[in-house]
């Protein structure tokens, strides 16, 4: 997911995580990738923190729970 797209996607691809028994998706991004991490917050993910895990440098790490996703759905509905 990029920028515009990613807020009107979580809806589905969060359900989607959901229904197949993830118990958590994970996004990174940049460490200067602002406007990404301002979406991430806006959608309801927590920041965990800087990692090296998956790319080369230094990730932005966010996550969001089936429980999280499952209660911020139900607020919106």
């Amino acid at each position: 997911m990029r920028g515009v797209r990613a807020t009107p996607a979580r809806p589905p691809v969060f359900a989607q995580g959901v229904a197949a028994g993830l118990p958590e998706i994970v996004v990174v991004s940049h460490t200067d990738n602002d406007a990404s991490q301002a979406v991430m917050r806006r959608i309801g993910m927590t920041e965990h923190g800087i990692v090296k895990k998956w790319y080369e440098g230094e990730s932005a790490y966010f996550v969001i729970t089936k429980e999280q996703w499952s209660r911020d759905r139900r607020s919106t509905v």
